[in-house]
């Protein structure tokens, strides 16, 4: 995403929350679109799961490849 905020010239914030990123570059990409809950479920695995103590299960493990699999073929063609 930041990579994509970069290409339509638009400095992208120091933050790894890709809500926040995702509502600059659909301003910056004008008829980009993702799903909203997919990007919150991506933003906390990293987040909850970054850090011992805690794990993901092999179905949320299996999500997440999925979505960011998804996420990065849509992204590409913005770049």
């Amino acid at each position: 995403m930041k990579a994509a905020l970069i290409r339509k010239k638009t400095v992208p914030p120091k933050t790894h929350d890709l809500i926040v990123l995702y509502d600059l570059l659909a301003r910056a990409a004008k008829g980009w679109t993702a799903d909203e809950e997919a990007l919150r479920f991506l933003t906390r695995g990293a987040v909850v799961f970054r850090y011992p103590g805690a794990s993901a299960t092999r179905t949320e493990a299996k999500r997440a490849v999925a979505v960011a699999g998804a996420l990065r073929d849509v992204l590409l063609g913005l770049l």
